[in-house]
């Protein structure tokens, strides 16, 4: 006797196929992104094998979120910033944190992780001041939401 997941599961896969309308050759590459592995990369922001802390360089990137507009957000945890690409821009512009590590609302110690949300608004793990940052889209310092500054880092 045929189970009741594998039938449903059946009739998933025949919708799933009577659904899927193809995209008109016309509009495949107006509209629609087109990505392929590359097996040898593309550096499209920083210096390949250069750590520092220029407008065009990082010192141990850890995440990367990407906006409506394909602008990215770089969490660049040892410079304890975070970072905002353009479009085929070749330098970042400082977003939150000012590079130096510390306690201040306008300052990040290291900065491992980074959400945007719908505004463009930022919510930073702040990890060596055991808080979560959210930094307004345009503002010069943040406003902790969870957590605590202040409380030391130990393994």
């Amino acid at each position: 006797m045929i189970s009741i997941v594998f039938i449903l599961l059946i009739i998933g896969i025949i919708l799933l196929i009577l659904l899927i309308q193809p995209i008109p050759s016309n509009k495949r590459n107006s509209i629609i992104p087109i990505l392929r592995w590359n097996k040898t990369g593309i550096t499209i922001a920083g210096t390949t094998g250069t750590a520092g802390n220029g407008s065009n360089q990082f010192d141990m990137p850890q995440d990367i979120v990407i906006d409506h507009a394909y602008n990215f957000y770089v969490a660049d945890r040892l410079n304890h910033r975070i970072q905002k690409y353009s479009v085929g821009g070749l330098v970042g512009k400082i977003v939150a944190g000012n590079g130096t590590p510390g306690l201040s609302l306008n300052q990040l110690n290291v900065a491992p992780r980074v959400i945007l949300d719908s505004n463009e608004d930022l919510y930073i793990a702040d990890a060596f001041n055991s808080r979560i940052q959210f930094w307004k889209n345009g503002a010069t310092s943040g406003k902790t939401v969870a957590g605590w500054a202040g409380m030391i880092y130990k393994e």
